[in-house]
């Protein structure tokens, strides 16, 4: 039986239980769930196959004749369900005609008109529906025929809730818009009724709209026409078919001329933003009709831009900032929409007719103005070349008329001073909005501005310490301003060739730090800031003078993370090691003189102190992830590190560690320290019992996916140890053991490879990998072994050591399975340390076995919560030896193949199968349900 009827069957049985009468359902989580499925919104292929299924149409037919037979409405829950399921199906133009055999959907609808009230998830279900009745022209034709269109234009005035509103809106642009294609005179008729009350000559005489509700009723009836008209500009399609729909509103009922008188007389705030909002909309549509879309001459361009910019100046001195922004950032968007359509933008700026630059100036100007109202006089009278550069490009940009409107918006915003600190904030959250709008030019042009405006701050405390408390409070505006250029620096990499300012933030960011006073917030904002100037704002003098003088502000910073690092708050502890982190990172390649600066300050060792001994387990992770870098710089380690015996550190934290975070760190700080340095051959034992620990005994995946890192080097490093080079083996080498220069014989190699693999055997590498390729293990789990085992496969068949393609191997007689045999009888003298033992060790579970519960559970408790580590009861894990022959033995299967299976395995646990076994076990049906309960 295929998986489909197998389906078929369980959602049978599933949909029969929601018709019972009986049937109580809590919550509608698992009916989303098959929703989504039945969707294909994951699936599409699987979505369209259960849609056919013939037993879906025919129990909305039983259902809709089973509640037209009762007295009882059915539940909400279900009767939402069996709305959304048919608005599924008659998507199909097929369908729809299944169920217009005997006006199904009619008699569906009046079932849900029947109850009262009707719940809000009901209408949304509803009005899904109508929307998918509008995809296809039959479907259109009985919306027009039964007259329920209407209903989903009322639910855009009379809904109680945002989201069923914003769907009813949904609809209504759905019908206008595919209504133009099949019947342009029913969609003059929808828009007419929708605009009834502004078209009356009695509202166009302004008389009256006195009335509260008819104010709010013309209200709603704006925000459904902008709706619609800025989802026709996203559909981003101008085709002269689909611009039939702005046309009807510009042309045919003159909806310009209307807002336009209405703008004159109403001037209550609310009133004027949507007024304002939809004239907006309308000036850029008017643009599209008016000329032909790909060749809009900058003649117009210069016309809509004057008709913007006296728009928004109008709506600046009527509205709150809070609207004036959200103008702002649609105006972006339509813009942006016609950009593609529009001249080479060298014409539009020698014109000055960017819209883009002027949003930029917009936003810019409060911050100019906080400059003058709060910052010290010094900032305005000092000689700054940049930032006197950056204003002469900027007013540069600028016509006569947008420079007045500037000034006209600085004048507001230094008369409204106690807002300006408000203002700034909003600006700033509408730049990095619209981030998404801007090219790296225009970005970079914000950032400058946002940069100075971050150094002025920071220079007039610096000049004038009464300004502190001034801005001390003003934590949400510091924070924004920083989070503005952390963001712009990551998203657009704008470096110091980009924009100069980015110098001297470092410089800025710095002296923020120096300050005490500030928040743990603005301190974290600092942090991450300076991580990312560091690595994005360096110059090549700064790195050649940082090299040369300790006096240079670079030099401070080890000194102010190690101050960091013992402040209460964790995140900043957490941020200041993330920084260290990145000046390690730098310091090995592109910037080896930093290496001098961290070993200036005691931050090296502070690092080994937390990553022990600090509360937080992130803190101590990201202390060994500094350690991590550190650890790759020879004159770090060898000055400072090598005396540290972090080997043993990190056993220590595998034998004490309770977090896995730190754990899986710690791993990888091996695997480092293997790697770059040489382990004393005492502690190699102990390191290897620990990492074979870790890689098949620790219960997070994570910790034995880093593990089975480690095991990686430890197979490249010996491979390297017998002479491979960049993956092959040269001619000659020289021999360690015989200090002579050898010639590597195909024989020789082969030779060598069978030492690698008994020495891989004997330290439990062999076993780690067989125990990660387990069915038990996790499926990351899995496919870093096979990784790292194929790899290893891979040098083995070009040396003839195992067969070059995959064979199956039935009889230990075979050729392929005899081929090598002898070659790996060698007897292994491994310490006792070493000998065999089961995989799962029989003391573990023997202890499990005979504790009870309560001390079971004692154990899991013992921890105190002031401490970061606690005594360790972890079992000392004896390493298994697996032969040689025996690994290769398991690996003449398919590898790829194991993950597949795991893969498939894995995906019918959360698969559709599933999804029904458990809404049938909760509804009470268990004839259906899989006999075994894996719970």
């Amino acid at each position: 039986m295929d998986m489909i009827s197998v389906y078929n069957l369980k959602l049978k049985a599933l949909l029969e239980k929601l018709l019972e009468s009986q049937l109580q359902l809590k919550d509608d989580r698992n009916i989303n769930i098959l929703l989504s499925y039945l969707s294909g919104k994951d699936n599409a292929e699987l979505g369209e196959a259960l849609l056919n299924l013939p037993i879906l149409v025919e129990w909305v037919q039983k259902a809709v004749e089973y509640w037209e037979s009762l007295n009882n409405p059915a539940l909400p829950v279900v009767l939402s369900f069996t709305f959304n399921l048919t608005a599924l199906l008659v998507k199909c133009e097929y369908r729809f005609y299944l169920f217009s055999s005997k006006d199904y959907i009619l008699r569906l609808c009046n079932i849900l008109k029947s109850t009262v009230p009707l719940p809000p998830s009901n209408k949304l279900a509803y009005i899904k529906l109508l929307i998918s009745l509008t995809s296809h022209k039959p479907g259109l034709n009985w919306l027009i025929t039964s007259q329920f269109w209407k209903d989903g234009v009322n639910f855009c005035f009379t809904s109680e809730t945002v989201y069923v509103q914003k769907e009813a809106y949904t609809f209504v642009y759905c019908l206008l818009k595919n209504s133009t294609e099949a019947c342009d005179h029913f969609c003059s008729i929808v828009i007419k009724q929708i605009l009834s009350q502004l078209i009356k000559p009695s509202n166009q005489n302004l008389n009256c709209i006195n009335d509260l509700s008819a104010v709010q009723e013309i209200i709603h009836i704006l925000k459904l026409v902008t709706f619609i008209l800025q989802s026709f500009i996203k559909d981003k399609t101008f085709t002269p078919q689909r611009l039939k729909l702005p046309a009807i509103f510009i042309k045919d009922i003159n909806l310009e001329q209307i807002i336009c008188n209405l703008m004159l007389t109403l001037r209550e705030p609310e009133f004027y933003h949507e007024l304002a909002s939809l004239m907006l909309v309308l000036n850029h549509l008017s643009l599209i009709i008016e000329n032909q879309i790909d060749s809009i001459p900058t003649t117009e361009l210069r016309k809509l831009y004057v008709k913007n910019l006296q728009l928004l100046t109008d709506h600046m001195n009527t509205c709150s900032v809070d609207q004036f922004l959200v103008m702002c950032h649609n105006g972006e968007l339509y813009w942006n929409v016609l950009r593609p359509h529009l001249p080479k933008l060298d014409d539009i700026k020698a014109n000055k007719c960017d819209m883009s630059m002027l949003y930029l100036i917009i936003h810019s100007v409060p911050l100019y103005s906080l400059a003058i109202t709060s910052c010290s006089k010094s900032i305005i009278e000092e000689e700054d070349e940049i930032k006197e550069l950056f204003y002469e490009e900027v007013i540069a940009s600028m016509c006569e008329s947008t420079l007045r409107t500037v000034y006209k918006i600085r004048d507001k915003c230094i008369k409204d001073e106690d807002q300006l600190f408000y203002i700034c904030y909003k600006c700033l959250l509408n730049v990095e909005r619209c981030q998404i709008f801007y090219d790296k030019p225009e970005a970079t042009s914000i950032f400058r501005c946002v940069c100075h405006s971050y150094k002025d701050i920071i220079v007039s405390l610096k000049d004038k310490s009464g300004l502190v408390s001034k801005f001390m409070n003003r934590e949400n505006f510091l924070c924004t301003i920083m989070n503005v250029i952390t963001k712009f620096v990551t998203n657009f990499d704008i470096t110091w060739t980009d924009a100069f300012e980015i110098v001297c933030l470092i410089d800025a960011c710095l002296d923020y730090l120096n300050f005490m006073n500030w928040s743990p917030k603005i301190a974290l904002g600092s942090l991450k800031m300076l991580r990312i100037l560091i690595s994005k704002g360096m110059t090549p003098s700064m790195v050649l003078l940082s090299d040369q003088a300790y006096e240079t502000p670079l030099a401070t910073v080890p000194v102010i993370l190690y101050n960091k690092l013992h402040d209460p708050n964790w995140e900043i502890r957490d941020t200041s090691l993330e920084v260290l982190h990145t000046l390690a990172i730098i310091a090995q390649d592109k910037f080896p003189s930093f290496q001098n600066i961290i070993m200036s300050s005691n931050v090296t060792s502070l690092l080994i102190i937390i990553c022990t001994g600090d509360g937080e387990s992130y803190v101590r992770a990201s202390a060994l992830k500094c350690l991590q870098e550190l650890a790759k710089i020879q004159q770090i380690w060898t000055k400072i590190l090598v005396n540290e015996n972090l080997p043993n550190k990190v056993v220590e934290i595998f034998e004490n560690e309770t977090e896995a975070i730190v754990r899986s760190e710690a791993a990888t700080l091996m695997e480092v320290i293997y790697h770059y340095h040489t382990i004393q051959s005492e502690l190699l034992h102990q390191v290897y019992t620990v990492m074979y620990y870790a890689a098949t005994m620790d219960l997070h995946w994570e910790v034995q996916v880093k593990a089975l890192g480690f095991w990686q080097t430890l197979i490249f490093k010996q491979l390297v140890n017998q002479g491979m080079i960049d993956g092959t083996f040269p001619s000659v080498t020289f021999s360690k053991e015989n200090r002579k220069i050898v010639t590597l014989t195909e024989k020789e190699i082969q030779s060598r490879l069978i030492k690698v693999l008994h020495y891989l055997s004997k330290c439990g590498c062999l076993a780690v990998l067989l125990n990660a390729m387990h069915e038990s293990s996790d499926l990351a789990v899995n496919k870093k072994a096979v990784k790292v085992t194929k790899k290893l496969l891979e040098v083995l068949r070009n040396h003839s050591i195992i067969p070059s393609s995959t064979i199956k191997c039935d009889s230990p007689s075979s050729p392929v399975c005899s081929l090598n045999n002898d070659i790996f009888e060698v007897k292994l003298n491994s310490p006792t340390s070493f000998a065999n033992c089961s995989l799962l060790s029989d003391n573990v579970i023997n202890q499990i076995v005979s504790s009870h519960d309560s001390s079971l559970l004692s154990n899991v408790y013992v921890c105190d919560s002031s401490k970061a580590l606690t005594s360790s009861n972890v079992v000392k894990q004896e390493i298994k030896v697996v032969p040689p022959f025996e690994f290769l033995e398991f690996t003449k299967r398919d590898l790829d193949l194991l993950i597949v299976e795991r893969q498939q395995w894995l995906n019918k646990l959360n698969d559709l199968t599933s999804l029904l076994d458990d809404m049938l076990k909760n509804y009470g049906d268990f004839n259906y349900v899989n006999e075994m309960d894996c719970y």
